[in-house]
């Protein structure tokens, strides 16, 4: 019995450092994929930040301009926190959401890449009142190439601070007088 034991934590550590040997395919920027009826399908406004730290940015896109990154004003809509935990799960926890607390919580998705550009992703996300709802989710990573997007993930990490004050503040979490950040 020992010996199973033994066996089955030494697979289980070799798994967990095997996966996290990998490269994380969830770091980049990403667009929401929405379906507006009548059978059209655009990208839409929100998108999402993975950062290669495990940080978690979402923000809605300026809408007059979505074919170019420096021209988005990030109006920001969740923070937090990411781990892949598999090939085909991650944990999100969302530490600051606009839709308030109700929605600051941990999640397990499931993820699936449709290819390497489009992925699905469910999960089941518990109201403190009880009520469950699954959200399905199809996103579609941005098109850019190696020099935007690192371009673009240093922004997002060189300004998260104020981001998240200026969330705060939107979100009325926070006054403007009290925010240090201006």
């Amino acid at each position: 019995m020992k010996k199973f034991l033994f066996s089955f934590a030494v697979m289980a550590l070799c798994s967990m450092v095997s996966f996290a040997g990998k490269n994380n395919p969830l770091v980049g920027v990403w667009q929401k994929v929405e379906y507006r009826g009548s059978g059209i399908i655009m990208i839409g406004s929100a998108g999402k930040v993975f950062m290669p730290d495990g940080r978690l940015f979402g923000f809605y896109l300026n809408p007059a301009d979505y074919n170019h990154y420096e021209d988005f004003d990030f109006n920001p809509w969740l923070f937090g926190n990411y781990e892949v935990t598999s090939d085909n799960t991650y944990h999100e926890k969302i530490t600051l959401h606009q839709a308030g607390p109700q929605w600051e919580t941990d999640a397990y998705f499931t993820y699936k890449f449709l290819n390497s550009r489009i992925l699905l992703a469910e999960f089941t996300h518990v109201f403190p009142d009880g009520t469950k709802r699954t959200i399905t989710d199809v996103w579609i990573k941005a098109v850019y190439d190696e020099k935007e997007r690192k371009e673009l993930l240093k922004k997002v990490a060189d300004n998260w601070d104020e981001y998240m004050q200026r969330a705060k503040i939107i979100f009325g979490r926070m006054s403007y007088d009290d925010c240090p950040i201006r």
